[in-house]
């Protein structure tokens, strides 16, 4: 087994990570001040998004949906009917008589339709 100073490398490793920890927690805490300096804002409500969501647009999928769907060309969406479905629309109406105005087969007077 390898000894650095006296000590395995596992023991060296855990005093060189306890070494760093208070200097990496500071630099974390710095970049965070910065970040809340300029923070990014939710296109929705416009509230600040935290650290940890910075890279987000908005704070939550509900102002997502809303924000999107208050976007959306609602034509496109009607338009994208294949034909085959028109086809089915048009071939399940109730054709009515003339006449009387009921289904055609189920007149009431058949002698006058």
């Amino acid at each position: 087994m390898q000894e650095r100073n006296g000590m395995s490398c596992s023991e060296a490793g855990k005093l060189g990570y306890l070494a760093s920890k208070s200097v990496l927690k500071e630099i974390h805490e710095g970049i965070i001040k910065e970040y809340y300096l300029n923070p990014s804002y939710c296109a929705e409500c416009g509230c600040v998004l935290p650290y940890e969501k910075r890279h987000n647009k908005f704070c939550c999928r509900s102002h997502s949906a809303l924000y999107n769907n208050r976007h959306r060309n609602k034509k496109e969406v009607y338009t994208k009917i294949s034909h085959k479905l028109k086809n089915r629309i048009k071939s399940k109406k109730i054709k009515h008589c003339k006449y009387c105005g009921c289904e055609k087969g189920k007149c009431i007077h058949p002698e006058v339709c």
